[in-house]
């Protein structure tokens, strides 16, 4: 079965059911399993549009919204999870200095603390950004605060969407699954140029004389 198919597959089991298990279809696109966070909230926009929620639409928003957050959490952990099983061997194969290292990371962590928020407005970008994120050493508290934050602006404006295009709601889903992958491959070659330019200039000012 296609992304594509699986999603809609998963929007037909949760149309009519409970807001929680948009929440957990949000938690699946934390593992990067095929769901489309952008999409599913669009999708809640639609149904509250044309009023075929069956439940409060304060309830899914409160669905999506811990969901969001909660999802791009353990997307930070994993990659948390990764740096510590592999991100030694990885300093050593960059850096013949471990000190160097960790300077540098420090650097990346003191400039990374607000990815949290910027994540949130890079569509289809999130999964690789909140993984690499963690990978990096930034801050857990401040990444989630970040997350937080941006929900707060990115969500509603996805369920606008929705709303607005109520009656093109297919519509509205494809431009995001055709388009969505651009702005991810450009936001991760910008964040990744970016730590790599980080650690070229960590790399030459931390040089023992």
């Amino acid at each position: 079965m296609g992304e594509d198919e699986m999603f809609e597959a998963a929007l037909a089991s949760v149309q009519d059911a409970h807001p929680i298990w948009y929440l957990v279809l949000l938690m699946m696109a934390g593992t990067g399993l095929g769901v489309s966070e952008d999409a599913l909230s669009v999708w809640v926009g639609g149904l509250w549009g044309r009023g075929e929620n069956p439940f409060p639409i304060e309830y899914y928003v409160v669905a999506l919204y811990a969901g969001v957050v909660l999802s791009d959490t353990w997307t930070f952990i994993l990659g948390r999870l990764a740096h510590d099983a592999v991100g030694e061997r990885l300093k050593k194969k960059i850096f013949s200095d471990p000190r160097k290292a960790d300077r540098a990371m420090a650097k990346i962590q003191k400039y990374g603390d607000n990815i949290g928020f910027v994540q949130r407005f890079s569509v289809g970008a999130r999964l690789g950004i909140a993984f690499l994120s963690g990978f990096s050493g930034i801050s857990l508290t401040k990444f989630v605060a970040g997350t937080a934050l941006g929900a707060l602006i990115t969500l509603p404006a996805q369920l606008y969407v929705g709303y607005l295009m109520r009656e093109q709601i297919g519509k509205a889903i494809e431009l995001i699954s055709h388009y969505g992958w651009v702005v991810a491959v450009l936001v991760l070659v910008i964040f990744a140029a970016l730590i790599k330019r980080r650690l070229r200039r960590d790399t030459t000012v931390f040089e023992e004389p």
